[in-house]
């Protein structure tokens, strides 16, 4: 090689992928529905390296759909964006103007703002985190940002390989290991849209089964079918909502997955069935690591098949994890991940479990020094190479070969995946949660940020374990960690083994008061929820948004989120804390608190008292928040809605929600639009129906905020247009903001 040839290669170009073939995997694609991607506004650009011999127009391991990109014969200023490459590293510059406010790139405890920040993207098994933890457990190559004189910015490194993003004040670079790729850059006038055009490039959402929104109960581990009944009965004894209780890594046979304890777990059918008909769904913990065992019928399959990552001389790769030495599926086979889907049906036809918990998919090698798979193994599937170019993808593809096998056993079914490893595509096949965090304040107030983050990264369905994973935690800490937890897309208290018990019971009755109060204020909110994820499958947004979405000049706030369109959450993350200032976005007519007794804020903050037990929430004047009744459970019925209207200074409000079954694949659904309006001392409703929802026998009541005297109460009468008379109970009917013309 000469001295010429080593120089970085210095490029920016315009490469359409309108031709390229972007359905490498089948079997990971395959979708619940038929509806096609997200439509958006925002515009798209591709910039790829000249390279000689390397050529942009090839399968994409990110991508889901095709897309017709912008083509252009001149490319941007130069100096906007730069490659580098030296043959060994990839580097990407992209500049913007001073003042650029950046986010995403997944979850890392600390704050939301990116700027000055490192952040390597190599999926890390990270026990027990902190702030300086280099990498965690996913990989989300993608940056959003917002510009100084409006608009956002989006950029999508396409690429699995390990990914280092330096965001500085007036820009960030990428490196990227082992080989060249593409640069997509996503420009819009709302972070929303920018948004939409991820959500249409990598797959959105799928919605949830309505069961996967309740709360759920898991520890490291139940050890016993005994124990596991005994935690149901006293869920339902102390009437905590519960919608599933999860088996960690003890329900197995020597820790061999797909495999049940004989003695203590002797009829795991018996013992689902039971849970089913107290009202829970069951989920189960698998790992990827197969045990190295000749008399396994599940080892022997595999390793007769070949499906087993492989050294260089066609050996399977061993490696120690729970069971002892263990062999690891290649997942980018397409066979590998049949035998897996197959391995998972019969697991779920034989059992009667309700979703599956990919864990450890990094995938975590014990005792070694990188805690992985030496990144020299080989994998023979999506034109093979080593394990250093797929390993981002590995708990990817598990997902999708999980999925598979859920959908055989379930065919009618949503299924239900959680995963610990992810990459950028993995939203639409699993939700996630943030790790094994630490029953720490710190934890506590880092969640925050990384859901939002995780939103902002195409990943809308995460939370993090309440209580804390790991460690010893006190009364106040552990309500205020269920506080937050009702308020996030996924709710699941937590705990291993050898940390305190942390069921709602464990920390005393006036905590379990709390925490019930909690998790029913959570089944109230479901109805919202419902249409935040329907938000997030139709149009790319996340249930959890930062306030910037609503008022760029918050673009530091990371304590406090927007759920939906319409509540501000303002959880508090501190101990010793019972009141707190809440800062109030500028694009609103006012605040009202959700639920209280009519007070209202207009501009700047509100001071609210939130003493343990009560969170901070408020709802955007001109909102109609829909709630539902307190149940246990998401199968009990559903018999009232109560329509929380907070009227703008106008006399007006509107609200969006979605109805569906909630469980099966089948589109039915009623997306509904409810106006209301105050004149002449009548409150008029209108409804805009679309789709068609049976709908069940409810009562409807109202709450109506806005007016002096405080908060007016009545019973909803039944169809779509409708009016109630306010004058005829008497009172003052002016408004909290002035007279209401």
């Amino acid at each position: 090689m000469t001295p010429e040839d080593r120089r970085p290669t210095r490029v920016h170009a315009v490469a359409p992928l309108a031709e390229c073939p972007l359905d490498p995997l089948p079997l990971y694609r395959e979708r619940a529905s038929t509806r096609g991607p997200i439509t958006h506004s925002a515009r798209i650009e591709t910039y790829s390296p000249s390279i000689e011999g390397w050529s942009p127009r090839r399968p994409s391991p990110v991508l889901t759909y095709p897309l017709a990109f912008e083509e252009r014969e001149s490319v941007r200023a130069d100096g906007e964006v730069r490659f580098e490459w030296d043959h060994s590293t990839l580097r990407i510059q992209v500049h913007w103007p001073a003042g650029t406010h950046a986010y995403g790139l997944g979850a890392s405890p600390g704050p939301l703002l990116r700027n000055g920040r490192s952040l390597l993207c190599w999926n890390t098994d990270a026990w027990c985190y902190g702030e300086h933890t280099p990498a965690l457990y996913q990989s989300h190559p993608w940056l959003l940002a917002q510009l100084p004189g409006g608009g956002s910015l989006g950029l999508l490194v396409d690429t699995p390989r390990r990914l280092l993003a330096s965001v500085a004040r007036d820009g960030v670079e990428f490196a990227v290991d082992g080989e060249p790729c593409v640069l997509h850059r996503v420009e819009a006038e709302s972070p929303g849209e920018v948004l939409a055009a991820l959500a249409a490039m990598i797959g959105p959402i799928e919605r949830p089964p309505h069961w996967a929104l309740g709360y759920h109960q898991c520890r490291w581990s139940y050890a016993s079918a005994d124990e596991v009944r005994a935690v149901a009965t006293r869920m339902r004894a102390e009437r905590i909502p519960c919608d599933a209780i999860w088996l960690d890594i003890d329900h197995m046979d020597r820790f061999r997955v797909f495999t049940w304890e004989p003695e203590r777990f002797p009829d795991p059918p018996g013992l689902i069935d039971a849970l089913a008909e107290q009202g829970f769904h069951t989920v189960a913990i698998v790992d990827p690591g197969i045990a190295v065992d000749e008399e396994s019928d599940t080892y022997r399959a595999g390793r007769e098949g070949r499906h087993f990552v492989e050294d260089s001389q066609g050996n399977a790769i061993h490696g120690r994890v729970w069971p002892g030495v263990c062999a690891f599926p290649d997942f980018t086979r397409a066979s590998t991940r049949a035998w897996w889907a197959s391995l998972v049906r019969r697991w779920i036809e034989e059992s009667g479990l309700a979703g599956v918990w990919n864990d450890m998919n990094e995938p975590s090698v014990m005792r070694t020094p990188t805690g992985t798979l030496p990144e020299s193994a080989q994998h023979r599937g999506m034109g093979g190479g080593e394990h250093a170019r797929f390993h981002n993808l590995y708990g990817h593809l598990m997902c999708a070969a999980t999925v598979a096998g859920i959908r055989a056993a379930r065919p009618s079914a949503r299924p239900f995946v959680l995963t610990r490893s992810a990459h950028l595509a993995t939203s639409h096949l699993a939700a996630t949660w943030t790790g094994d965090n630490m029953s720490r304040w710190e934890d506590l107030a880092w969640a925050v940020p990384m859901v939002l983050s995780l939103g902002l990264s195409g990943q809308p369905f995460s939370g993090p374990d309440l209580g804390g994973f790991f460690g010893e935690v006190d009364e106040e800490l552990f309500v205020r960690w269920f506080e937050l937890g009702a308020y996030l897309p996924f709710c699941r208290g937590h705990g291993e083994k050898h940390s305190p018990r942390k069921e709602p019971w464990s920390l005393g009755r006036t905590a379990l008061g709390h925490v019930r109060a909690a998790l029913e204020r959570r089944m109230r909110l479901l109805p919202m929820l419902v249409t935040a994820f329907d938000q997030a499958h139709h149009r790319g947004l996340p249930p959890c948004r930062p306030l910037w979405f609503d008022d760029p000049d918050l673009w530091e706030v990371d304590d406090a989120f927007l759920l939906g369109d319409d509540l501000l959450v303002a959880p508090i993350l501190a101990p010793g804390v019972s009141e707190r200032s809440v800062p109030l976005p500028k694009n609103g007519a006012g605040w009202f608190r959700h639920g209280g007794e009519g007070e209202v804020w207009t501009g700047g903050q509100a001071h609210l008292e939130a003493p343990l037990g009560r969170t901070p929430v408020l709802a955007r004047a001109g909102s109609i928040i829909v709630e539902a009744k307190a149940r246990l459970h998401t199968g009990e019925a559903d018999t009232l809605r109560t329509w929380h209207v907070y009227l703008d200074p106008r006399g007006r409000a509107e609200g969006e929600l979605f109805e569906e079954p909630g469980e099966g694949l089948e589109e039915i659904y009623l997306r509904r639009r409810i106006q209301a309006r105050l004149h002449g001392g009548r409150l008029a409703f209108h409804l805009e129906d679309r789709g068609e929802f049976p709908q069940p026998e409810r009562e409807r009541r109202l709450r109506l905020y806005g007016l002096e005297g405080g908060p007016r109460e009545a019973v909803l009468p039944l169809g779509d247009s409708f009016e109630l008379d306010l004058e005829s109970s008497g009172g003052s009917w002016k408004s909290v903001f002035r007279e209401i013309p």
